[in-house]
Protein backbone atom coordinates (compact mmCIF):
# COMPACT_ATOMS: atom_id res chain seq x y z
CA UNK A 1 0.00 0.00 0.00
CA UNK A 2 1.28 3.46 -0.90
CA UNK A 3 2.56 5.06 2.21
CA UNK A 4 0.42 8.01 3.30
CA UNK A 5 3.55 10.09 4.03
CA UNK A 6 4.92 9.59 0.50
CA UNK A 7 1.61 10.61 -1.04
CA UNK A 8 1.34 13.71 1.14
CA UNK A 9 4.90 14.73 0.31
CA UNK A 10 4.24 14.33 -3.42
CA UNK A 11 1.03 16.34 -3.27
CA UNK A 12 2.76 19.06 -1.22
CA UNK A 13 5.56 19.30 -3.78
CA UNK A 14 3.04 19.60 -6.61
CA UNK A 15 1.24 22.38 -4.74
CA UNK A 16 4.51 24.19 -4.01
CA UNK A 17 5.63 24.13 -7.63
CA UNK A 18 2.15 25.22 -8.67
CA UNK A 19 2.49 28.24 -6.41
CA UNK A 20 5.88 28.98 -7.98
CA UNK A 21 4.28 28.92 -11.43
CA UNK A 22 1.57 31.34 -10.34
CA UNK A 23 4.13 33.71 -8.78
CA UNK A 24 6.28 33.53 -11.89
CA UNK A 25 3.39 34.64 -14.07
CA UNK A 26 2.16 37.33 -11.70
CA UNK A 27 2.12 40.94 -12.94
CA UNK A 28 2.94 43.78 -10.57
CA UNK A 29 0.85 46.16 -12.68
CA UNK A 30 -2.32 44.91 -10.95
CA UNK A 31 -2.76 44.46 -7.23
CA UNK A 32 -5.78 42.17 -7.54
CA UNK A 33 -7.68 44.08 -4.86
CA UNK A 34 -11.43 43.51 -4.53
CA UNK A 35 -13.39 46.71 -4.27
CA UNK A 36 -16.15 46.49 -1.69
CA UNK A 37 -19.17 48.77 -1.51
CA UNK A 38 -18.84 51.36 1.23
CA UNK A 39 -21.97 51.94 3.25
CA UNK A 40 -24.09 54.56 1.52
CA UNK A 41 -21.63 54.88 -1.35
CA UNK A 42 -21.64 53.77 -4.97
CA UNK A 43 -18.64 51.57 -5.83
CA UNK A 44 -17.72 53.26 -9.11
CA UNK A 45 -14.31 51.56 -9.22
CA UNK A 46 -15.96 48.12 -9.39
CA UNK A 47 -18.54 49.30 -11.93
CA UNK A 48 -15.87 50.70 -14.24
CA UNK A 49 -14.04 47.36 -14.36
CA UNK A 50 -16.64 45.98 -16.75
CA UNK A 51 -17.33 49.20 -18.68
CA UNK A 52 -17.21 49.28 -22.48
CA UNK A 53 -17.06 52.18 -24.93
CA UNK A 54 -20.42 53.90 -25.10
CA UNK A 55 -21.32 53.37 -21.45
CA UNK A 56 -22.54 56.43 -19.50
CA UNK A 57 -22.49 56.46 -15.69
CA UNK A 58 -24.57 59.18 -13.99
CA UNK A 59 -24.11 59.10 -10.22
CA UNK A 60 -27.20 59.44 -8.04
CA UNK A 61 -25.54 59.97 -4.65
CA UNK A 62 -22.36 61.24 -2.97
CA UNK A 63 -19.51 58.87 -3.84
CA UNK A 64 -16.01 57.98 -2.70
CA UNK A 65 -13.77 56.07 -5.09
CA UNK A 66 -12.95 52.79 -3.35
CA UNK A 67 -9.77 51.99 -5.29
CA UNK A 68 -7.76 52.81 -8.40
CA UNK A 69 -10.05 53.13 -11.39
CA UNK A 70 -9.86 53.88 -15.11
CA UNK A 71 -12.49 55.57 -17.24
CA UNK A 72 -11.67 53.97 -20.58
CA UNK A 73 -11.94 55.72 -23.93
CA UNK A 74 -15.56 56.17 -24.99
CA UNK A 75 -16.94 55.95 -21.44
CA UNK A 76 -18.53 58.97 -19.72
CA UNK A 77 -18.89 59.44 -15.96
CA UNK A 78 -21.06 62.31 -14.67
CA UNK A 79 -21.13 63.01 -10.92
CA UNK A 80 -24.69 64.29 -11.30
CA UNK A 81 -23.93 67.33 -9.15
CA UNK A 82 -23.11 65.17 -6.13
CA UNK A 83 -19.93 65.09 -4.05
CA UNK A 84 -17.17 62.92 -5.48
CA UNK A 85 -14.00 62.07 -3.51
CA UNK A 86 -10.72 60.54 -4.65
CA UNK A 87 -9.12 59.47 -1.35
CA UNK A 88 -5.45 59.12 -0.39
CA UNK A 89 -3.38 56.52 -2.27
CA UNK A 90 -6.07 56.21 -4.96
CA UNK A 91 -5.75 57.25 -8.62
CA UNK A 92 -8.51 57.98 -11.12
CA UNK A 93 -7.19 57.63 -14.67
CA UNK A 94 -9.32 59.37 -17.29
CA UNK A 95 -9.05 58.12 -20.86
CA UNK A 96 -12.71 58.85 -21.58
CA UNK A 97 -14.67 61.72 -20.01
CA UNK A 98 -15.41 62.78 -16.45
CA UNK A 99 -17.96 65.55 -15.85
CA UNK A 100 -18.05 67.25 -12.46
CA UNK A 101 -20.77 69.71 -11.51
CA UNK A 102 -20.74 69.04 -7.76
CA UNK A 103 -18.02 69.11 -5.11
CA UNK A 104 -14.89 67.35 -6.35
CA UNK A 105 -12.20 66.48 -3.78
CA UNK A 106 -8.82 64.85 -4.33
CA UNK A 107 -7.33 64.13 -0.94
CA UNK A 108 -3.63 64.36 -0.08
CA UNK A 109 -1.69 61.60 -1.88
CA UNK A 110 -4.70 60.96 -4.10
CA UNK A 111 -4.55 61.80 -7.81
CA UNK A 112 -6.46 62.34 -11.01
CA UNK A 113 -4.60 61.72 -14.26
CA UNK A 114 -6.11 62.79 -17.59
CA UNK A 115 -4.50 60.64 -20.25
CA UNK A 116 -4.15 61.35 -23.99
CA UNK A 117 -7.64 61.63 -25.46
CA UNK A 118 -9.19 62.07 -22.02
CA UNK A 119 -11.38 65.00 -20.94
CA UNK A 120 -12.03 66.39 -17.47
CA UNK A 121 -14.84 68.98 -17.36
CA UNK A 122 -15.55 70.98 -14.19
CA UNK A 123 -18.59 73.23 -14.14
CA UNK A 124 -19.39 73.68 -10.48
CA UNK A 125 -21.32 76.72 -9.29
CA UNK A 126 -18.60 78.49 -7.28
CA UNK A 127 -21.22 79.97 -4.91
CA UNK A 128 -22.29 76.49 -3.78
CA UNK A 129 -19.65 73.98 -4.96
CA UNK A 130 -15.92 73.78 -5.51
CA UNK A 131 -13.16 71.52 -6.76
CA UNK A 132 -10.32 71.02 -4.27
CA UNK A 133 -7.13 69.08 -5.00
CA UNK A 134 -4.86 68.40 -2.02
CA UNK A 135 -3.11 65.62 -3.95
CA UNK A 136 -2.25 65.95 -7.62
CA UNK A 137 -4.00 66.65 -10.91
CA UNK A 138 -2.03 65.72 -14.03
CA UNK A 139 -3.11 66.57 -17.56
CA UNK A 140 -0.96 64.43 -19.84
CA UNK A 141 -0.08 65.37 -23.41
CA UNK A 142 -3.20 64.94 -25.51
CA UNK A 143 -5.48 65.29 -22.47
CA UNK A 144 -7.79 68.26 -21.76
CA UNK A 145 -9.07 69.95 -18.61
CA UNK A 146 -11.92 72.45 -19.05
CA UNK A 147 -12.94 74.61 -16.08
CA UNK A 148 -16.02 76.80 -16.04
CA UNK A 149 -17.05 76.77 -19.70
CA UNK A 150 -20.77 76.72 -18.80
CA UNK A 151 -20.87 78.68 -15.53
CA UNK A 152 -18.54 80.46 -13.12
CA UNK A 153 -16.51 77.80 -11.36
CA UNK A 154 -13.68 77.55 -8.86
CA UNK A 155 -10.71 75.17 -8.69
CA UNK A 156 -8.23 75.13 -5.82
CA UNK A 157 -4.98 73.17 -5.59
CA UNK A 158 -3.49 74.43 -2.34
CA UNK A 159 -1.54 72.98 0.59
CA UNK A 160 0.62 70.21 -0.84
CA UNK A 161 -1.49 69.95 -3.96
CA UNK A 162 0.26 70.00 -7.34
CA UNK A 163 -1.10 70.81 -10.80
CA UNK A 164 0.76 69.54 -13.89
CA UNK A 165 -0.39 70.51 -17.37
CA UNK A 166 1.36 68.79 -20.25
CA UNK A 167 -1.83 68.79 -22.32
CA UNK A 168 -4.42 71.60 -22.50
CA UNK A 169 -6.11 73.48 -19.65
CA UNK A 170 -8.87 76.00 -20.45
CA UNK A 171 -10.09 78.37 -17.72
CA UNK A 172 -13.40 80.19 -18.23
CA UNK A 173 -15.04 81.29 -21.46
CA UNK A 174 -16.29 84.47 -23.06
CA UNK A 175 -19.54 84.06 -21.12
CA UNK A 176 -18.19 82.88 -17.77
CA UNK A 177 -15.34 83.95 -15.52
CA UNK A 178 -13.75 81.32 -13.31
CA UNK A 179 -11.12 81.19 -10.56
CA UNK A 180 -8.02 79.03 -10.14
CA UNK A 181 -5.91 79.15 -6.96
CA UNK A 182 -2.83 76.92 -6.89
CA UNK A 183 0.15 76.48 -4.59
CA UNK A 184 2.52 74.76 -7.02
CA UNK A 185 2.13 74.05 -10.70
CA UNK A 186 3.94 73.14 -13.89
CA UNK A 187 2.81 73.96 -17.41
CA UNK A 188 4.63 72.32 -20.28
CA UNK A 189 1.62 72.23 -22.60
CA UNK A 190 -1.05 74.89 -23.18
CA UNK A 191 -2.84 77.08 -20.63
CA UNK A 192 -5.73 79.28 -21.81
CA UNK A 193 -7.15 81.81 -19.34
CA UNK A 194 -10.20 83.85 -20.33
CA UNK A 195 -9.98 87.63 -19.99
CA UNK A 196 -12.24 87.77 -16.93
CA UNK A 197 -10.92 84.71 -15.12
CA UNK A 198 -8.32 84.59 -12.33
CA UNK A 199 -5.33 82.21 -12.27
CA UNK A 200 -3.44 82.87 -9.05
CA UNK A 201 -0.10 81.44 -7.87
CA UNK A 202 0.62 81.24 -4.12
CA UNK A 203 4.05 79.61 -4.31
CA UNK A 204 5.50 78.74 -7.71
CA UNK A 205 4.67 78.05 -11.32
CA UNK A 206 7.20 76.42 -13.65
CA UNK A 207 6.66 77.02 -17.34
CA UNK A 208 8.42 74.54 -19.62
CA UNK A 209 10.79 71.69 -18.81
CA UNK A 210 14.45 72.10 -17.85
CA UNK A 211 16.33 71.80 -21.19
CA UNK A 212 18.32 68.65 -21.95
CA UNK A 213 20.73 70.48 -24.23
CA UNK A 214 22.11 73.97 -23.98
CA UNK A 215 21.89 74.15 -27.77
CA UNK A 216 18.10 73.67 -27.63
CA UNK A 217 16.45 76.04 -25.16
CA UNK A 218 13.23 76.77 -27.06
CA UNK A 219 10.23 76.58 -24.72
CA UNK A 220 7.08 75.30 -26.45
CA UNK A 221 4.70 75.89 -23.54
CA UNK A 222 1.89 78.28 -24.49
CA UNK A 223 0.29 80.67 -22.00
CA UNK A 224 -2.71 82.70 -23.17
CA UNK A 225 -4.12 85.20 -20.69
CA UNK A 226 -3.06 86.69 -17.37
CA UNK A 227 -1.44 85.07 -14.34
CA UNK A 228 -1.57 86.67 -10.88
CA UNK A 229 1.53 86.28 -8.69
CA UNK A 230 0.54 86.60 -5.04
CA UNK A 231 2.79 89.26 -3.51
CA UNK A 232 2.01 88.51 0.14
CA UNK A 233 2.95 84.83 -0.21
CA UNK A 234 6.15 85.67 -2.10
CA UNK A 235 5.15 83.62 -5.13
CA UNK A 236 7.19 83.46 -8.34
CA UNK A 237 7.13 82.13 -11.91
CA UNK A 238 10.10 80.26 -13.37
CA UNK A 239 10.25 80.08 -17.16
CA UNK A 240 12.79 77.76 -18.77
CA UNK A 241 14.52 78.65 -22.03
CA UNK A 242 13.32 81.12 -24.60
CA UNK A 243 9.57 81.51 -24.27
CA UNK A 244 6.70 83.62 -25.56
CA UNK A 245 5.76 84.24 -21.89
CA UNK A 246 6.65 87.77 -20.79
CA UNK A 247 5.48 90.66 -18.59
CA UNK A 248 2.26 90.96 -20.60
CA UNK A 249 1.16 87.62 -19.09
CA UNK A 250 1.47 88.94 -15.52
CA UNK A 251 -1.35 90.96 -13.95
CA UNK A 252 0.63 93.42 -11.82
CA UNK A 253 4.03 95.09 -12.39
CA UNK A 254 6.77 92.51 -11.97
CA UNK A 255 10.56 92.27 -11.77
CA UNK A 256 12.71 89.50 -13.16
CA UNK A 257 16.09 87.80 -13.12
CA UNK A 258 17.59 86.10 -16.16
CA UNK A 259 19.87 83.07 -15.87
CA UNK A 260 22.32 82.81 -18.77
CA UNK A 261 24.72 79.91 -19.34
CA UNK A 262 27.67 80.59 -21.67
CA UNK A 263 25.62 83.13 -23.56
CA UNK A 264 22.43 81.01 -23.81
CA UNK A 265 19.22 82.27 -22.17
CA UNK A 266 18.50 79.35 -19.85
CA UNK A 267 15.74 80.59 -17.51
CA UNK A 268 13.90 83.67 -16.25
CA UNK A 269 12.24 84.21 -12.87
CA UNK A 270 9.44 86.72 -12.20
CA UNK A 271 7.87 88.04 -9.01
CA UNK A 272 5.53 90.89 -8.14
CA UNK A 273 7.62 94.07 -7.80
CA UNK A 274 6.47 94.55 -4.19
CA UNK A 275 6.77 90.89 -3.20
CA UNK A 276 9.79 89.29 -1.54
CA UNK A 277 11.34 86.10 -2.87
CA UNK A 278 14.98 85.06 -2.95
CA UNK A 279 16.46 83.61 -6.13
CA UNK A 280 15.55 80.00 -6.83
CA UNK A 281 18.33 78.54 -8.95
CA UNK A 282 16.89 76.63 -11.91
CA UNK A 283 17.46 72.89 -12.32
CA UNK A 284 20.50 72.15 -14.50
CA UNK A 285 20.98 68.44 -13.77
CA UNK A 286 18.88 67.56 -16.82
CA UNK A 287 21.56 68.99 -19.15
CA UNK A 288 23.30 66.18 -21.01
CA UNK A 289 25.87 68.17 -22.94
CA UNK A 290 27.28 70.48 -20.23
CA UNK A 291 27.31 70.97 -16.47
CA UNK A 292 27.35 74.29 -14.66
CA UNK A 293 30.51 74.88 -12.66
CA UNK A 294 29.69 78.29 -11.15
CA UNK A 295 27.08 81.06 -11.01
CA UNK A 296 28.05 84.76 -10.85
CA UNK A 297 26.03 87.95 -10.50
CA UNK A 298 26.28 90.97 -12.81
CA UNK A 299 29.32 92.21 -10.86
CA UNK A 300 31.16 88.92 -11.40
CA UNK A 301 30.80 87.77 -7.78
CA UNK A 302 30.09 84.07 -7.21
CA UNK A 303 26.55 83.45 -5.94
CA UNK A 304 24.51 80.47 -4.73
CA UNK A 305 21.25 79.75 -2.93
CA UNK A 306 22.74 80.99 0.35
CA UNK A 307 23.49 84.44 -1.10
CA UNK A 308 19.88 85.49 -0.35
CA UNK A 309 19.58 87.60 -3.48
CA UNK A 310 16.11 88.77 -4.32
CA UNK A 311 14.52 88.04 -7.70
CA UNK A 312 14.98 91.23 -9.71
CA UNK A 313 18.16 92.36 -7.94
CA UNK A 314 20.61 91.07 -10.57
CA UNK A 315 20.96 88.85 -13.59
CA UNK A 316 22.95 85.66 -13.10
CA UNK A 317 25.55 84.10 -15.38
CA UNK A 318 26.72 80.49 -15.40
CA UNK A 319 30.03 78.98 -16.44
CA UNK A 320 29.84 75.47 -17.89
CA UNK A 321 32.02 72.60 -19.04
CA UNK A 322 31.19 69.73 -21.36
CA UNK A 323 29.84 66.70 -19.51
CA UNK A 324 32.22 63.74 -19.47
CA UNK A 325 30.93 60.20 -19.92
CA UNK A 326 32.33 56.71 -19.34
CA UNK A 327 32.82 54.09 -22.08
CA UNK A 328 33.43 50.51 -20.90
CA UNK A 329 34.95 47.77 -23.08
CA UNK A 330 34.29 44.32 -21.57
CA UNK A 331 36.97 41.66 -21.54
CA UNK A 332 37.49 39.31 -24.50
CA UNK A 333 40.86 37.53 -24.62
CA UNK A 334 40.53 36.87 -28.35
CA UNK A 335 40.72 40.54 -29.37
CA UNK A 336 42.27 43.90 -28.66
CA UNK A 337 39.95 46.90 -28.36
CA UNK A 338 41.08 49.92 -30.39
CA UNK A 339 39.74 53.44 -29.75
CA UNK A 340 40.93 55.85 -32.39
CA UNK A 341 44.61 55.00 -32.72
CA UNK A 342 44.98 53.73 -29.15
CA UNK A 343 44.97 50.00 -28.39
CA UNK A 344 43.38 49.30 -25.01
CA UNK A 345 43.93 45.56 -24.77
CA UNK A 346 41.38 42.81 -24.08
CA UNK A 347 39.36 45.24 -21.92
CA UNK A 348 39.45 48.86 -20.92
CA UNK A 349 37.68 52.02 -19.83
CA UNK A 350 37.60 55.50 -21.34
CA UNK A 351 36.34 57.80 -18.58
CA UNK A 352 37.05 61.19 -20.14
CA UNK A 353 34.76 61.08 -23.20
CA UNK A 354 33.26 64.57 -23.44
CA UNK A 355 29.76 64.98 -24.80
CA UNK A 356 29.67 65.41 -28.57
CA UNK A 357 33.18 64.09 -29.18
CA UNK A 358 33.66 61.29 -31.71
CA UNK A 359 35.64 58.07 -31.27
CA UNK A 360 36.34 55.36 -33.87
CA UNK A 361 35.74 51.96 -32.25
CA UNK A 362 37.34 48.82 -33.66
CA UNK A 363 38.92 45.48 -32.70
CA UNK A 364 41.92 43.46 -33.92
CA UNK A 365 42.74 39.78 -33.29
CA UNK A 366 44.84 39.06 -30.23
CA UNK A 367 48.09 37.15 -30.62
CA UNK A 368 47.37 33.53 -31.51
CA UNK A 369 43.81 34.24 -32.71
CA UNK A 370 42.42 34.67 -36.22
CA UNK A 371 39.30 36.58 -37.09
CA UNK A 372 37.31 38.87 -34.82
CA UNK A 373 33.85 38.57 -33.21
CA UNK A 374 30.91 40.90 -33.73
CA UNK A 375 30.76 43.84 -31.35
CA UNK A 376 27.79 45.46 -29.64
CA UNK A 377 27.08 48.81 -28.00
CA UNK A 378 24.65 48.54 -25.12
CA UNK A 379 23.36 45.28 -26.57
CA UNK A 380 22.84 46.64 -30.09
CA UNK A 381 25.05 45.68 -33.10
CA UNK A 382 27.88 48.12 -33.78
CA UNK A 383 29.92 47.93 -36.97
CA UNK A 384 33.67 47.65 -36.43
CA UNK A 385 35.44 50.82 -37.50
CA UNK A 386 32.34 53.01 -37.15
CA UNK A 387 32.44 56.31 -35.29
CA UNK A 388 30.79 56.66 -31.90
CA UNK A 389 29.41 60.10 -31.11
CA UNK A 390 29.42 60.42 -27.33
CA UNK A 391 25.98 61.24 -25.92
CA UNK A 392 26.11 59.25 -22.68
CA UNK A 393 27.68 56.31 -20.89
CA UNK A 394 28.17 53.22 -23.09
CA UNK A 395 29.22 49.58 -22.73
CA UNK A 396 30.79 47.55 -25.55
CA UNK A 397 30.71 43.75 -25.65
CA UNK A 398 31.51 41.05 -28.21
CA UNK A 399 29.57 38.06 -29.56
CA UNK A 400 31.89 35.85 -27.52
CA UNK A 401 30.55 37.36 -24.32
CA UNK A 402 27.33 38.92 -25.54
CA UNK A 403 24.74 39.77 -22.92
CA UNK A 404 21.32 40.60 -24.31
CA UNK A 405 19.46 43.61 -22.91
CA UNK A 406 17.88 42.59 -19.63
CA UNK A 407 14.73 40.56 -20.06
CA UNK A 408 12.22 39.24 -17.59
CA UNK A 409 13.10 35.94 -15.95
CA UNK A 410 9.43 35.08 -15.64
CA UNK A 411 9.13 32.97 -18.87
CA UNK A 412 12.16 30.88 -17.85
CA UNK A 413 10.82 30.33 -14.35
CA UNK A 414 7.42 29.43 -15.75
CA UNK A 415 8.90 26.81 -18.11
CA UNK A 416 10.89 25.27 -15.25
CA UNK A 417 7.76 25.20 -13.09
CA UNK A 418 5.65 23.56 -15.80
CA UNK A 419 8.30 20.88 -16.46
CA UNK A 420 8.57 20.21 -12.72
CA UNK A 421 4.79 19.88 -12.48
CA UNK A 422 4.71 17.37 -15.32
CA UNK A 423 7.54 15.28 -13.83
CA UNK A 424 5.96 15.27 -10.38
CA UNK A 425 2.59 14.36 -11.88
CA UNK A 426 4.18 11.39 -13.63
CA UNK A 427 5.88 10.38 -10.37
CA UNK A 428 2.64 10.48 -8.40
CA UNK A 429 0.78 8.56 -11.11
CA UNK A 430 3.51 5.91 -11.16
CA UNK A 431 3.36 5.46 -7.39
CA UNK A 432 -0.42 5.09 -7.50
CA UNK A 433 -0.24 2.47 -10.27
CA UNK A 434 2.42 0.54 -8.35
CA UNK A 435 0.25 0.70 -5.25
CA UNK A 436 -2.79 -0.68 -7.11
CA UNK A 437 -0.71 -3.52 -8.56
CA UNK A 438 0.59 -4.36 -5.09
CA UNK A 439 -2.95 -4.46 -3.70
CA UNK A 440 -4.11 -6.71 -6.55
CA UNK A 441 -1.55 -9.42 -5.64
Amino acid sequence: MLRRRDLLVSVALVALIGMLAVVSFSDDSADGSDFSITSGQLDLAAALEGAVSGDVFILDRDSTLSGDATIISGVVVDDGGYSFIVPAEVTLLIKGEFISTGDLTVESRGSIVVSSGGLLSMDNDKDTNEAVVAGSLEINKGGTFNLGLNQESIFECLGRGVLRVDGVMVVGSSAWNSTVNIMKGTVTGELQISSGSVFKIFDSLDIGNPPEFLTDVNNDAEITGIITIDRDAGAYVLVYGQSSFDLSNIKYPAVWTKFTITGKEYATEYKDDTGKRTLVFPVTTSLKDVHVTEWKDAAGIAVNKDSNLQIGSTDVYGSAEKTVYRIVFTEDKSIRWVVGSIELGSSGVVDDAAYGTMRIISVTPASGYTGVPDIFKDGEPFKRGDTLTVTGDATFTTSNHYLEPSKSKVPGLAIVAVIALILLGILVATLIIKNKKAEAK
